[in-house]
């Protein structure tokens, strides 16, 4: 069951209603990226590369939707598949290219009914020591992308993930709601970061809600996974 903090407002409850995606492909997604990653964890630590963690992430989501067992059924029924954005990469080379070359983000695709469901996941590096920017990276790049509809521009909502690599969730929770305090005009903020649990394995993520610069609005929930 989702839940969401006691700060949620009636206008983040009444635009889930009527503009986000279905709660089940919501649930699905992040299931899917918490499978990727629980399979991953054990290989990665503060010095992977965000495309490295990234792309492995995808491989693995790849190969739970291509097997028999390794997911629920219920993830399977769907027919859900794992693409590369913007990208020249084929899903069926994944698994041949060195994870250095990787250089993608993961989008969920429901393809049962046309138009397409596409949830996007991007990804993002967080860092102190050597990686002073990471927090400005993460808002300016991440957050702007979706604001300037460079991604997912045809999706109510999307998803942007923390690998954080020092320091803890708490630190980059509280560097991310200094930076939303700071460029509330520009990152065209509509909601600020409220608490919200979509799966009880997930428990580090927040929501806010965005005005694109085509004036439709777009929901993106924030999440901080544990990369050292």
């Amino acid at each position: 069951m989702e839940t969401t903090s006691h700060t949620e407002s009636k206008k983040t409850k009444s635009f889930f209603q009527s503009i986000g995606y279905p709660k089940k492909f919501r649930r699905d997604v992040h299931s899917l990226l918490n499978f990727g990653y629980k399979n991953v964890k054990a290989s990665i630590n503060a010095n992977t590369q965000e495309p490295t963690i990234t792309g492995r992430i995808a491989k693995e989501i790849d190969k739970g939707l291509q097997s028999i067992g390794l997911l629920p059924e219920a993830l399977l029924k769907p027919h859900y598949v794992v693409i590369p954005e913007n990208s020249e990469i084929k899903l069926e080379d994944l698994n041949n290219i060195k994870d250095e070359f990787i250089r993608l983000d993961i989008v969920i695709l429901d393809n049962r009914k046309i138009p397409y469901k596409r949830y996007v996941i991007e990804g993002k590096r967080l860092k102190k020591k050597n990686f002073s920017q990471a927090i400005d990276k993460y808002c300016n790049v991440g957050i702007m992308h979706f604001v300037d509809e460079i991604y997912a521009s045809d999706s109510p909502e999307a998803m942007l993930v923390g690998f954080w690599q020092d320091e803890d969730a708490k630190h980059w929770f509280d560097e991310l709601t200094r930076k939303f305090e700071e460029n509330e005009k520009t990152m065209n903020v509509d909601e600020k970061l409220i608490s919200f649990k979509v799966i009880p394995e997930i428990s580090d993520e927040w929501v806010s809600i965005h005005q694109r610069k085509s004036g439709s609005k777009i929901i993106l929930f924030h999440i901080l996974l544990d990369c050292q």
